[in-house]
């Protein structure tokens, strides 16, 4: 059978864990056991329908940036791109 070590879980974690496995009458280790046994097999229905620009989309329609945001933007991108040029000597 494998083995996983699972590093870094809170303290507040593990106790959780010790008192089920008391309640359940059994170890820590096969209160963890069962719990992993437990996990569904994945699907492909468990994948995202819409990709990550759509998510995107909809969040910031969810919170939409103000004008004076987007206008402090482009300035600065019209700065950089005045600061940001190519010379002969850089060549």
């Amino acid at each position: 059978m494998a083995q996983i070590l699972v590093r870094n879980i809170p303290d507040e974690v593990k106790s959780r864990l010790q008192r089920r496995a008391e309640l359940h009458k059994r170890s820590l280790e096969a209160e963890v056991r069962d719990i992993l046994a437990q996990v569904p097999e994945p699907t492909r229905g468990d994948a995202p329908k819409e990709g990550i620009g759509t998510m995107l989309a909809k969040k910031f329609a969810e919170t939409p940036i103000p004008q004076e945001t987007w206008d402090e933007f482009d300035k600065n991108i019209a700065a950089l791109r005045r600061a940001w040029t190519i010379r002969d000597a850089d060549l």
